[in-house]
């Protein structure tokens, strides 16, 4: 059905489209529905006001609509500005922040459990984020319409509701001439500050910049799956049992059959660890990373101070003696980005795991002295090669050397701690 047409309407509400000079109004544009969603729609007519800057009216529709929005349970993710923690004034302000308040954390240190001890230092990170830093703010669309051609425009529309034609054409030729040479210069500013990444080999502002002046082609969201047998799946709780099944054939063992070896002799401990060890991998965390579910990026960690580090180890040793984790770190967030193909298979899908920064110092500290074990049974030619590998790989290899040296009668026993709820 015709909307537009629908109501009964004044005639200066009818017409859609002016002739050059006012000669003639028609009404040649129209607003098509079904006839299902005519009770939704409550009015249509046209708005002979509106500055579309066309000889074309405005048509507009209302429409009432019961709209339910889930809220949902996971925490938001927030964006601080991390670029100003490169200025010198706003290092120093975040330091002092976090120093005075980890001082305090540290004289009570003793008292807390690893999860209470975590709780503080995430709420000391976020709170001197968000008073010095602060949240990173959306770009508008078009960025390069300064505040003056705004002002012209809010003149232009005065002039076209007093019917001074002269001065709206006069006005709507300046506004198009600013636009045009405001986002040339726009552009060339971009492009020199993308060269200048370029030349200076970083990738991350590099790429920013690249996504800002590029139009990304809208790529609607997948909203159903395949199951096993190419059924096809839109329910949220089987998308969820379909993605909890992949995964699990994902990560699955490599050698199931594999049974798992007890000993009933104790088992000399490792020591904890070193504050050398909490440092050295503090500054193995790289910058730019998405945070984990507590949402505090490395950079965070890193400008943090020395205080900070001391508390850190601190809780590193508690986890250590007590071998209980702190809940945030046993979470990780499951990102799925398509890479080709049917993006309704699961198959054609990476999966990322968003893990917290803090963690990774501990994972960090495993893993050097696993490279530790390890390296004491290959060959030289192995050696090199094992610095530059994965945690996931030196697993692997630890899982065959354990496997070989039980079958020539030594006894190798590795602990892993897994939450499979989780």
């Amino acid at each position: 059905m015709i909307l537009n047409t629908w109501y009964q309407q004044h005639p200066r509400r009818r017409y859609t489209w002016i002739s050059p000079g006012d000669r003639c109004r028609n009404q040649i544009d129209y607003i098509l529905v079904q006839k299902t969603w005519h009770s939704s729609f409550i009015k249509c007519k046209t708005k002979p006001g509106a500055d579309c800057d066309t000889d074309h009216i405005l048509v507009v529709a209302k429409m009432k609509l019961k709209s339910y929005r889930k809220k949902s349970d996971n925490n938001p993710l927030i964006r601080y500005e991390l670029s100003k923690l490169q200025e010198s004034n706003t290092q120093t302000e975040y330091l002092l922040a976090t120093e005075n308040r980890f001082e305090a954390l540290l004289d009570t240190r003793e008292e807390k459990t690893p999860e209470e001890l975590w709780l503080g230092m995430k709420n000391i990170w976020t709170e001197a984020a968000e008073n010095t830093l602060g949240k990173k703010k959306s770009m508008k669309k078009k960025p390069w319409i300064p505040t003056e051609t705004i002002e012209l425009a809010n003149e232009k529309r005065k002039a076209r509701k007093n019917n001074e034609k002269g001065k709206y054409i006069r006005l709507r030729n300046e506004i198009k001439y600013k636009i045009r040479n405001d986002k040339r210069e726009w552009l060339e500013k971009e492009c020199a500050q993308i060269q200048e990444f370029d030349t200076n080999n970083i990738a991350k502002q590099l790429f920013e910049k690249i996504k800002t002046i590029r139009r990304s082609d809208f790529k609607p969201r997948q909203l159903a799956i395949k199951s096993k047998d190419g059924e096809t799946l839109s329910e949220p709780q089987d998308k969820m049992e379909r993605w909890r099944e992949y995964g699990e054939e994902l990560f699955r063992p490599l050698n199931p059959s594999q049974e798992e070896s007890t000993i009933d002799e104790p088992i000399e401990g490792e020591p904890p660890p070193l504050i050398e060890e909490v440092e050295a991998a503090i500054k193995k965390l790289k910058n730019g990373k998405a945070p984990g579910l507590d949402n505090i990026p490395s950079e965070l960690l890193k400008a943090s101070g020395s205080t900070a580090i001391k508390v850190i180890h601190h809780l590193c040793c508690k986890i250590w003696n007590s071998k209980t984790w702190p809940a945030e770190w046993k979470k990780q967030e499951i990102v799925m980005l398509h890479k080709a193909g049917d993006p309704k298979d699961c198959g054609n899908y990476r999966t990322i795991a968003l893990i917290s920064h803090t963690s990774k110092i501990m994972l960090y500290i495993i893993l050097e002295r696993l490279k530790a074990k390890i390296e004491n049974e290959l060959a030289e030619e192995h050696k090199k090669a094992l610095s530059v590998r994965s945690f996931l790989n030196v697993s692997l290899d630890l899982d065959d050397f354990s496997f070989r040296r039980m079958h020539n009668g030594y006894r190798f026993t590795v602990g892993v701690k897994h939450d499979s709820n989780e």
